[in-house]
């Protein structure tokens, strides 16, 4: 019982990081800004994090990502097939920010 429990909480978590991506992507422009006023890390995730409505901590998943990974036609389109996939899953996870 704790193995699943364990992979439940990895999924769920994973689907809160894809959906954190998306949203970023979805304001790239703004998330761009942002990363240039900042002064720290810290700084940033706090506000992406009040910006995207997301956990500090998944903020900061987002603040590492490269410009290509997150803004890329390719990359954009690979989020939101892993989400569908993963929200597609019998019994999928309840979602939580």
């Amino acid at each position: 019982m704790h193995a699943e429990f364990d992979e439940s909480e990895a999924l769920r978590s994973r689907i809160r990081v894809l959906e954190a991506i998306g949203r970023a992507q979805s304001r790239i422009g703004e998330v761009v800004a942002l990363a240039a006023v900042t002064g720290n890390r810290d700084d940033l995730c706090r506000m992406l994090a009040q910006m995207l409505d997301i956990t500090e901590e998944t903020a900061h998943v987002v603040a590492i990502m490269s410009l290509e990974r997150l803004a890329t036609p390719y990359s954009m389109a690979r989020i939101s097939e892993e989400l569908a996939e993963l929200r597609s899953m019998p019994n999928p996870p309840e979602q939580a920010r």
